[in-house]
């Protein structure tokens, strides 16, 4: 079994709910900004979940790891991370 093969399968049972989430914009105060970038098709599910292990090992955000693994620009995270402040303040 390969590394992201078994990192995959520890981190499906957290990330599963998430995938049956409706596009309502209550839903969307509830999701991450893995679960915005994924659903954007910017990032896959095998690159969040090696980033959101990692993250355990490493003192960095998420946008900082997906950005210094080359998978995203500091723009791209920018973006999102205004995006989910302002959805969360507009309620």
């Amino acid at each position: 079994m390969s590394e992201m093969s078994a990192l995959k399968r520890a981190e499906e049972p957290m990330y599963a709910s998430v995938k049956t989430a409706t596009a309502t914009s209550a839903t969307m105060d509830r999701q991450r900004l893995g679960d915005h970038l994924v659903e954007a098709g910017l990032v896959n599910d095998v690159q969040l979940h090696y980033a959101l292990a990692e993250q355990k090992t490493v003192p960095l955000r998420l946008g900082e790891l997906l950005v210094r693994n080359g998978w995203l620009t500091q723009q791209t995270v920018e973006f999102f991370v205004a995006r989910l402040c302002l959805t969360s303040t507009a309620r």
